[in-house]
């Protein structure tokens, strides 16, 4: 049996026998504003406590969902002109709050475990601040065409759990020519 769980909840796989299993994980549009949720809050310690725990078991905490969100960002461009596609309010207004507040989202284990380049990888290095030169670009312009002042703000309004109204993304990202 294959089941697929909203970003943020705790999970465990039991099997009846010894065996290995392989996690996978990924993210949707359509439930960023859950992973925004669950990355904005902090597993490291038991709730109202300063008492440390052993960190999250949800795929929030991830240490490759930083560069998932970024690739996220940068397919948004080519998708916009998908018709069969659908961007929500909410969920666009979490991927710009993650991005433009890294610090806030990226949990110590996250930060713990992030991929060392090794001395002297000078392309690497250069790959990785093109991609977020680019990124930052991305989410400029489509803050810039949804109207968003402050994104920390709009996030507050209404329900959390509702995505929002459907935003076309075709008029900010134009096809260029």
């Amino acid at each position: 049996m294959h089941k697929i769980q909203p970003p943020g909840v705790n999970h465990v796989g039991y099997t009846p026998q010894d065996g290995m299993t392989s996690g996978g994980h990924f993210l949707s549009y359509l439930t960023l504003h859950w992973m925004e949720l669950s990355m904005a809050y902090d597993s490291t310690t038991f709730p109202r406590t300063d008492e440390a725990c052993g960190g999250g078991a949800t795929n929030a905490t991830h240490p490759s969902v930083p560069r998932y969100i970024a690739w996220m960002v940068l397919a948004l461009p080519t998708l916009a002109h998908d018709k069969s596609r659908t961007f929500q309010l909410r969920c666009l207004l979490a991927l710009i709050a993650i991005i433009e507040n890294e610090e806030r989202y990226m949990m110590q284990e996250m930060k713990e475990h992030t991929l060392a380049r090794p001395k002297g990888d000078i392309m690497g290095v250069e790959i990785a601040n093109e991609r977020a030169a680019t990124v930052r670009r991305i989410i400029k312009r489509l803050k810039a065409g949804l109207k968003v002042k402050d994104t920390v703000e709009q996030l507050a309004e209404g329900p959390c759990w509702v995505p929002g109204p459907a935003c076309v993304l075709v008029v900010i990202f134009p096809i260029s020519k």
